[in-house]
Formats: structure tokens, sequence, C-alpha cells
């Protein structure tokens, strides 16, 4: 992102009201708590778009409500996306961000923040390198290509189901080097379980409720994995899983077994 921020833009206005030290008051934040308890929850789950340009016209860029019975904040433009994402002067917490979903990738890179985000940002752009990256599109378009042509062409089928098997399954392929059929399977349907519990309401871990069902499906890809590092170390597959585990053994930026399953949960 290589916006430029104009000193006499509504967001520097904001920046210009910040108190000087450290707070968590954001009274000086225009606000719009919408209705008690819900806030503004339904507008922003049934119309996102329009509710956010309409609060960008009556607040500005950035302006604070409640939603999903916590307050939140938003920066809504160019400006404010530079500020919050490459957060130069490391005013900005990822990992307390996506605290929610902590129980899930606890340790992934979206969990780290400043000099340890730095750290394990290395050796994962060891496994993106352009070699690799076109050995996966290579892939993809093999296994791709393969799979439509499964698809029938003299009868109606459902077309949801079918992509979502197919990109389930090169995702399994691709990222973790699982072979095709049950195994996958398997898989596809732990990071099913595992999703279903990042926007669980009630966080028990009780038989039935998606949280439950999301901490099996988390455990079964994490031992997965555990299982086959110390095999990937010296493999030919070319996967992300595999080029993850091999980077990890640079003593420049080693990483132990068990930050490279996080790592790779959380880019899964």
């Amino acid at each position: 992102m290589t916006t430029q921020t104009d000193e006499s833009s509504p967001l520097m206005d904001s920046i210009a009201a910040l108190p000087l030290e450290p707070t968590q008051n954001l009274d000086h934040l225009p606000t719009d708590k919408g209705l008690p308890i819900i806030g503004r929850t339904y507008d922003f789950i049934h119309h996102p778009e329009i509710w956010v340009e309409e609060q960008k016209k009556k607040l500005g860029p950035v302006f604070q409500t409640s939603m999903f019975f916590r307050k939140v904040v938003s920066m809504c433009d160019a400006d404010a996306a530079d500020l919050l994402l490459m957060d130069k002067e490391q005013n900005f917490s990822s990992r307390l961000g996506w605290a929610r979903v902590g129980f899930l990738f606890n340790g992934g890179i979206l969990l780290r923040d400043f000099h340890s985000h730095r750290i394990h940002r290395r050796p994962l752009q060891a496994a993106f390198k352009s070699a690799t990256m076109n050995a996966y599109g290579e892939q993809l378009n093999a296994m791709i290509k393969h799979d439509v042509e499964q698809w029938p062409l003299d009868k109606t089928f459902k077309f949801q189901p079918a992509v979502k098997s197919l990109l389930l399954d090169n995702a399994a392929a691709l990222f973790l080097g699982a072979e095709l059929g049950e195994e996958s399977k398997k898989l596809n349907q732990a990071f099913v379980d595992l999703l279903d519990g990042v926007l669980s309401v009630i966080r028990k871990s009780i038989p039935g409720l998606a949280y439950h069902r999301s901490i099996k499906g988390r455990a079964y890809i994490a031992n997965w994995l555990d299982e086959r590092f110390e095999e990937r170390l010296n493999s030919d597959k070319n996967d992300f899983f595999t080029s993850l585990c091999q980077a990890s053994q640079d003593p420049e930026h080693a990483m132990s077994k068990k930050e490279v399953i996080e790592h790779t949960l959380l880019l899964l």
C-alpha cells in the first residue's frame, strides 16, 4: 500500500485529537452506538457496504460503534488502512485483534506482534519464493483441470458442493501434501469443523456444539502434521508444509515443530 496522508485529511484531524500519552479512552472519536446490547450488529450483517458508507458520510473515516456485544472502532479509508496495516510506529497489536480466534491459531503469524512477527515472517516468505509459487500454480492447474473434467455434462448437478470439494481437495494437496481420497476427505472435514468454531458464540467444549467440533478438528489436523514433520524434513514433496518444515532448519530462521504446525494451520 502506497497511499500518502494529507496533513489536512479527516484522518489527520482524528489523530490530532488523540491524547499524547497511550490510553484506551476513545471518547474523542465520533460514535454511533445503535440499539442497546446489539448495537449495529444487524445493520452490519445485512448491509455491510451500505452501512459503512453511511457511517463514513455521517461520522467520517474513523468512528466507533457497538456490534457483536463489544465496542468496535472502524477505520474506513485508504489513509486509515495505511496507518493501521503498515503500523510503522508499532501502535497496533495484531495478537490482541485476533485474540478471539487465538485458541485455534495460537502462535500463527497473525497472532504475533512487532519483533516476533518479523522473525517468523522471514522463513514463511521462503515458502513463497517465485520458483515454489510457479510449482504451486502448475499443480493447481493440473488438479483443477482433472476435477472439472469429472463434472457431468448430461445432467444437472449442485455447483456449490462441487466447487467446495474441489477447493478443499486442492488445498489439502497443495498446502499439506495430503494424498487425495480418504485422507484428504478426513482433513477437509476437520478443517471445516475447525472454521465453524471461529464465530461460535458459546465457547464451551460441549459435544454437539460448534466450539467442540472446532477443537476436535484442530487437534486432528495438528496431530496429522505432527506425525509427518520428521519425514518431511528430507522429503522431495513440493507443498507448503514440506517447504516450511525444511525452512525451519535454517539456523538463521530456525523454528520449532510446534511453530511450524501453528503457522501451517493458520495459512491453511
